[in-house]
């Protein structure tokens, strides 16, 4: 017998990565010692100790904060933690979700009870809380999807509006070509070409307006298609202003030139009455400039500038929030973007439209316009002394449809 107790006090014993022999194995259980690692244990031994002074421990086993009324003391717990709360005697304690006070559950807590679990000790409260957290999950995968879809849907808007400057492009510069072999002919005929009687007179200056009417309407043309092009552009500012504003001018400028040669060069040749139609042109081309309606081709010097076109865009398709946000201390009342994004683009596509003119903002208090209901106007058309009745129904009272603490501060 002494062998074989002999042999258990020599032989190792391995747990873990620590090597003890029989012998301090049996001085460790008879001090109660523990092992190192064993936290989870060290922690259910506070617990119970807890619990036998006259504490217990609820500990939040769900994935929201919740918050807890017990004794007159207001806690929140945060998921995957947990509170102490002192027992005196059999008490109520009360527990509803942070998100939704309208969630909560109760439970009776008496001397000896040791712990609480969110998830099971309140009756049906996890199992809303958990349902509640799967509507959440919902919403943010539709409005995921629906972000989704709104992007794909603006990228598509981008390639067509690409697609289109890139074929007014394509279209413009082979008139501009076109525009210059128009010039090519016109210059031939006003300075090569010298007329030897009244009638080639005649034909030349009929050919030499008709060819400059063609070179005219051209550029006429192609410049409204490039000044709206480059008002749209979203890169290549220069290149696109300088063609638009200034490439089919050249080719107009140019040819009011040849016609001035033309002319002086009749009246040189004794055939003065044949300079009279180029000479027309040219009158009634200042005419129009300084008396007609305005068209777009004369219209460079107060026409926008692109970058605040562009601006403009920008801020048609942004909501821009101009203002400051005060650092905490408040509840949330809405967030955006979010779960509610869809609803506000729909509320500001309609009021695009016309259809909608309606905003809620909540002031603190104290502010110096707390308390003031903004009046309807009279030429909106509708029924209620504020906008507090179109917004929630008529005849039914704010406090029902908001936070009491939160209605006298609408409109």
């Amino acid at each position: 017998m002494a062998m074989e107790l002999r042999g258990s006090m020599v032989s190792p014993l391995v747990t873990g990565r620590v090597q003890v022999t029989g012998y301090q194995k049996l001085v460790q259980d008879a001090e109660g010692s523990e092992e190192p690692g064993s936290a989870h244990e060290s922690d259910a031994k506070r617990h119970a100790e807890k619990s036998q002074a006259g504490s217990v421990v609820l500990e939040n086993d769900l994935k929201a904060a919740i918050e807890v009324k017990f004794s007159g003391e207001v806690s929140v717990i945060y998921p995957s933690d947990h509170k102490f709360f002192d027992t005196t005697s059999e008490m109520v304690m009360q527990v509803s979700l942070r998100d939704d006070a309208s969630i909560s559950g109760t439970c009776l807590v008496f001397i000896g009870l040791s712990s609480l679990r969110a998830s099971e000790s309140f009756g049906s409260f996890g199992i809303e809380v958990a349902e509640f957290l799967q509507k959440e999950q919902l919403e943010v995968d539709r409005e995921r999807e629906l972000q989704q879809e709104r992007k794909e849907s603006m990228n598509h808007v981008i390639e067509e509006e690409i697609r289109a400057q890139d074929k007014t492009w394509c279209a413009a510069l082979p008139i501009l070509a076109f525009c210059g072999l128009l010039f090519s002919g016109l210059l031939v005929l006003c300075v090569s070409v010298e007329p030897q009687d009244w009638a080639s007179a005649l034909m030349l200056s009929l050919a030499v307006m008709l060819m400059f009417y063609c070179m005219f309407g051209c550029c006429a043309g192609t410049f409204v298609g490039l000044q709206h092009l480059a008002s749209q552009a979203a890169s290549h500012f220069a290149t696109a202003r300088f063609l638009a504003e200034l490439g089919p001018l050249v080719w107009i400028f140019l040819g009011f030139l040849c016609l001035a040669a033309a002319a002086v060069r009749y009246i040189h040749a004794g055939f003065w009455w044949s300079a009279l139609m180029p000479g027309l042109i040219c009158y009634c081309a200042s005419t129009f400039t300084c008396l007609g309606e305005d068209p777009a081709i004369l219209r460079i010097g107060r026409d926008p500038p692109i970058a605040s076109v562009f601006k403009r865009n920008a801020a048609e398709r942004t909501i821009v929030f101009r203002g400051s946000v005060l650092e905490g201390g408040g509840p949330c009342v809405a967030s955006w973007p979010g779960k509610y994004e869809s609803a506000w683009d729909s509320l500001v596509q309609g009021s695009r439209r016309g259809y909608v003119s309606a905003a809620v903002v909540f002031l603190p208090e104290g502010s110096e316009h707390f308390g003031h209901h903004d009046p309807i106007p009279l030429a909106e058309g509708l029924e209620g002394s504020c906008w507090c009745v179109p917004l929630y129904g008529v005849g039914v009272p704010v406090v029902d449809k908001m936070d009491g603490k939160h209605r006298e501060s609408c409109c």
